[in-house]
Formats: C-alpha cells, sequence, structure tokens
C-alpha cells in the first residue's frame, strides 16, 4: 500500500479500542452480509491475542469475485468493479485501480494522481 505505516503497539486497536475510525468500501455489484466477531490471532510464535475480525458472506454462484477497501473516514471516494477481476477506487484527489490475473499470480496495481501515474506490478 503507498504510504502504508507500520501499525505501533500503542496505536494498533485492541478488543477494547473502537473501529468506528475504518470506513469500508466494498464493490457495488453484489451485496454481502458482514459481521465483527472476535478471533485470536499471534503477533509472534507462542503468544496469542484478543482481536476482532470483519466477515464477509454471502449465498452466490461461482466463481464469484469480492473486494474490500479498509480506509480512514476521510478518504471518500466510489469503490466499482470495472471488468472481470478488475476495480477502481476513485477520490478527489484521483484514483486507484486493481488488476488481478484470471490465471496465474499477477496482480497490477495502477495510481493517478496530481504527481502523475504510477503503476506496479507483482
Amino acid at each position: 500500500m503507498v504510504g502504508a505505516k507500520p501499525c505501533s503497539e500503542k496505536n494498533r486497536p485492541g478488543p477494547s479500542r473502537s473501529y468506528s475510525s475504518i470506513a469500508r468500501r466494498t464493490s457495488a455489484w453484489l451485496t454481502w452480509s458482514h459481521a465483527i466477531e472476535r478471533f485470536d490471532w499471534s503477533p509472534v510464535y507462542g503468544r496469542k491475542e484478543p482481536a476482532f475480525v470483519r466477515r464477509f458472506s454471502a449465498e452466490v454462484t461461482l466463481p464469484a469475485e469480492f473486494a474490500v477497501i479498509l480506509a480512514p473516514p476521510e478518504a471518500a471516494g466510489t469503490f466499482t468493479q470495472t471488468g472481470p477481476s478488475a476495480y477502481l477506487y476513485k477520490q478527489p484527489q484521483g484514483s486507484h485501480e486493481f488488476f488481478f490475473a484470471t490465471s496465474g499470480a499477477c496482480f497490477i496495481y495502477r495510481a493517478n494522481t496530481s504527481t502523475g501515474p504510477q503503476e506496479f506490478s507483482i
């Protein structure tokens, strides 16, 4: 993620912290149900900590796709599916495109901002 900062122990959300500061944007073409549930995770081997997980679910005909973006609420934007395995996240400052290959392990990310386009592939 461009500009992503590591989550320190101090600001990591825990069981008593609020998740209201995270906005979710889902692709609008399909409605999935979601719930926040308790789950244990291990930040290092031999250590278990409580956490919360947002689970999405739906009964759909396969194959099916689902994509979600987690962003701060001030990152207003729209998230849509533009084609098979292709998504667009538009914000006032620019747009972000995500392309997943239908076979193989290729992923392409393209950012179009005021500083110009940038593209990354994996």
